[in-house]
């Protein structure tokens, strides 16, 4: 039967196989050696392309020293390669370590094979990595709160972050100062015709200045945005006139999309702090509001808008287009053509270069229109410049001028003589301030200003209704919390 016959070949090929002798062992080469232990394995491309790994998702998901480790271990394998060295310096830079973040992305960009980000992104973090090294943290002056009409300044810079911002921080500044006419208000010395013939009352004075600013980040780099919420409050007061002292509270509200080297991006009304990083494009929203008082009345209340887009590059260069808006409320105001309340449309365009070291140079140029009553209506046309260098010993310089013509746009604008020329004013300011930190924490300032403003429009007598002169000069310490 057929399955017999099957089950009789099986057992005659089973018994072959028995009977024949066995086959000889494979060579010893052909067996694989057993496989070693992960410490015993040696460093290489193959280790460095793990650790590289490990790292780049340790440093996602904010994990930054651990993330700092597993890049050392990547560069150490591969000392070469250029994307490990990137990351690693970006791992140094978010943990504070500025100087070795700096030295790191340099050795990067000298590697013998280039990161993959390219040249141009590490050398933007380079830059960044080499400002927070070069200043420590130091902070540019700033005007005296009461100087700007809405409670932030475009000067006002922040402290070196490497990291993802506190939850909140703050600034408390106390500074003492002389000022040479301190009756000129924060938005027109009109009707206050404080001079160089200064009436009685309005001599050089001396004072002290008080100003805080608190800051909250209710969420960071979230989708690539960033909201900043916060308070600022200045008090000066004068040592012989109690009637000039100006009092200013505000608050403000600014949300930014993008990163940036310097890991903060500024704007009309101020500055933010975003991830440090390079973006081509990075957007500012900003929405403020102030009050100022002068002595124990109201004068003035101030809302207003801005926003500002940031390109980066060509180089270490980024170029920032503004658009801003205002409402002016004067306490007390006149109406008709002498109404100083009104609105302020403004537009400007700025070019900022980033220098070796942690200096940069920037230039802009703004113009817009006032509207008020007939007598302070006007269009404007502002250009500035500013610098930053870092000096020897842990100080800082940074130098602002700018120039600004009003031209008025009506004939009620010469209050003296209706029927005169139209009002033209032209305003010269510059400043300078020397910064060190003392510590973490503690910054120490020197500054000085100049303002010089010349009007066609005089009192009788040659007595000038709009032109003055004023110098002030301030030393100061700020702590930050």
């Amino acid at each position: 039967m057929p399955a017999l016959v099957v089950l009789a070949l099986m057992a005659t090929g089973a018994g072959a196989m028995r009977a024949a002798p066995p086959a000889p062992p494979a060579p010893a080469a052909a067996v694989p050696p057993p496989e070693p232990a992960p410490e015993d394995q040696p460093k290489g491309l193959a280790a460095s392309e793990v650790d590289l790994a490990d790292g780049i998702l340790a440093l996602e998901e904010g994990r930054d020293l651990a993330a700092a480790e597993l890049l050392a271990a990547a560069v150490a394998a591969d000392p070469q390669n250029g994307t490990a060295l990137h990351w690693l310096g970006l791992a140094e830079l978010r943990l504070g370590r500025a100087a070795a973040a700096a030295r790191t992305l340099a050795a990067a960009l000298a590697a013998r094979r280039p990161p993959e980000a390219g040249r141009q992104r590490v050398a933007a973090d380079l830059r960044a990595a080499r400002l927070a090294a070069g200043d420590q943290g130091a902070v540019p002056a700033a005007p005296p709160a009461a100087a700007s009409g809405l409670p932030l300044s475009g000067t006002d810079l922040p402290r070196s972050c490497g990291g993802p911002p506190p939850r909140w921080e703050g600034r408390l500044s106390l500074e003492a100062s002389y000022d040479s006419n301190p009756g000129l208000l924060p938005a027109d010395a009109t009707f206050l015709p404080l001079t160089r013939a200064r009436p009685a009352g309005a001599a050089t004075d001396g004072g002290g200045d008080l100003d805080l600013r608190l800051e909250a980040h209710p969420f960071y780099d979230r989708g690539g945005f960033s909201l900043g919420l916060g308070v600022i409050g200045n008090r000066s007061a004068y040592r012989n006139q109690g009637d000039l002292d100006l009092s200013l509270g505000g608050g403000f509200a600014q949300l930014a999309w993008g990163k940036d080297p310097r890991g903060f991006l500024t704007g009309p009304l101020g500055y933010t702090r975003v991830p440090v990083g390079y973006g081509r494009l990075a957007l500012l929203l900003q929405a403020a509001g102030s009050w100022t008082g002068l002595g124990n009345a109201d004068f003035l209340r101030q809302a207003g808008g801005a926003a500002a887009l940031t390109v980066n590059g060509p180089g270490p260069a980024a170029t920032r287009l503004d658009l801003g808006a205002s409402q002016l409320r004067f306490a007390g105001d006149a109406t008709g053509d002498l109404r100083r309340s009104g609105s302020e449309l403004s537009a400007g365009i700025g070019e900022s270069l980033y220098l070796g070291g942690g200096g940069y140079l920037r230039l802009a140029a703004s113009g817009g229109a006032q509207q008020a009553g007939a007598a302070f209506a006007h269009h404007f046309v502002e250009i500035a410049a500013e610098a930053g260098a870092p000096l020897a010993a842990g100080w800082t310089l940074y130098l602002d001028v700018d120039r600004r013509q009003e031209r008025f746009d009506d004939p009620q604008s010469n209050l003296t003589r209706p029927a005169g020329p139209v009002r033209d004013d032209a305003s010269w300011r510059g400043s300078a301030a020397a910064v060190r930190m003392l510590g973490e924490r503690l910054a120490f300032t020197a500054r000085t200003s100049y303002v010089r403003r010349d009007s066609n429009v005089e009192l009788p007598g040659a007595m000038p209704l709009f032109a003055y002169r004023r110098t002030i000069a301030g030393l100061g310490i700020s702590w930050f919390f």
